[in-house]
């Protein structure tokens, strides 16, 4: 059984990384380069998290959780266009308001602050389940950086944005 966990902590550290450099790669596809959304889907991130591991302990099925986030990417799948669409009507009206790179920042913001709580609820049932955090946190740290290194390297390359996208959910 705590193979399954550390299997689990792997993968739900590769989906976590995984989706914030796809968030990443679909601002820079409908904005070009903006460095401040970097820091913003980060921050966006971190805070996601912290806020989802408040809720950790009263979530009874952590399975729905994951189930909500492959729903988040199966949208992000169907309805990419759309969302593109959308993200430049948004950036549109925002932009001569705040400028281009603040309203960039929102957007970064918004696009990864809800799976960001989702996975921030999951990383603490993990840990509590291994009941060893130490060994939780770098497995899940390990999933991370091979998200990071097959979406980058790999995955977007060969397969583009959708096919990311799937491979995460």
């Amino acid at each position: 059984m705590k193979l399954l966990f550390y299997l689990i902590a792997i993968v739900s550290g590769m989906s976590g990384l995984g989706s914030e450099v796809l968030y990443f790669k679909l601002l820079d596809f409908s904005l070009g380069s903006a460095p401040i959304v970097a820091f913003t889907v980060v921050a966006s991130f971190i805070t996601g998290i912290g806020l989802g591991s408040l809720f950790s302990a009263r979530v009874k099925r952590p399975w729905l959780v994951e189930f909500a986030l492959f729903l988040i990417h199966v949208i992000w799948i169907v309805a990419l266009e759309q969302i593109l669409s959308v993200n430049a009507k948004v950036l549109g009206s925002l932009s001569p308001e705040l400028g281009p790179n603040i309203a960039a920042a929102i957007l970064g913001w918004a696009y990864a602050f809800v799976p960001a709580v989702l996975h921030g609820i999951t990383l603490p049932v993990i840990i509590e389940r291994l009941r060893s955090p130490g060994r939780a946190y770098l497995l899940h740290a390990f999933g991370a950086v091979l998200g990071i290194v097959a979406i980058e390297t790999i995955v977007v390359s060969r397969w583009g944005l959708v096919g990311a996208l799937s491979t995460v959910a």
